[in-house]
């Protein structure tokens, strides 16, 4: 339980060091990437039914949504039908990861920007701090 309380005071320490611009940011990067893993979910869940449908093929017949996933294909043949789901699984696997990397991305970006400004602000106030301060502190 003391762990517990440790670890959300330096998260709350860590949010403290941020600005209100930055707090915004975060949030929205938090947003994106709660959608990001959301959608690699989807792309790596979509392959279970795209498996079924190669070892059973009547399954597109006897389930409903399979079959009204192959109607909305507009009734193709079963091989056919096949090879227009695998590419948009591939497509779907593909999107997910360019859209994870570009997530990976913009939080390196902001993580980069937040160093850099809390670099700044240190030696700003570090150089401008009366010299006694320096002796009495090293």
């Amino acid at each position: 339980m003391n762990l517990k309380f440790k670890k959300l005071k330096v998260f709350q320490t860590a949010l403290s060091l941020l600005n209100k611009k930055e707090k915004i940011k975060l949030l929205i990067l938090s947003l994106i990437s709660f959608i990001s893993s959301t959608i690699d979910f989807i792309s790596v869940f979509s392959v279970y039914p795209f498996i079924s449908i190669i070892l059973d093929q009547n399954i597109i017949y006897e389930n409903k949504n399979y079959n009204l996933l192959w109607n909305s294909f507009g009734n193709p043949d079963i091989d056919r039908f096949i090879i227009y789901l695998a590419i948009c699984i591939i497509l779907l696997i593909i999107s997910a990861s360019f859209l994870s990397y570009y997530t990976q991305y913009l939080l390196n970006i902001f993580v980069a920007n937040c160093q850099t400004r809390l670099g700044n602000e240190l030696l700003k106030y570090f150089t401008f701090t009366d010299y006694e301060w320096h002796i009495n502190n090293n």
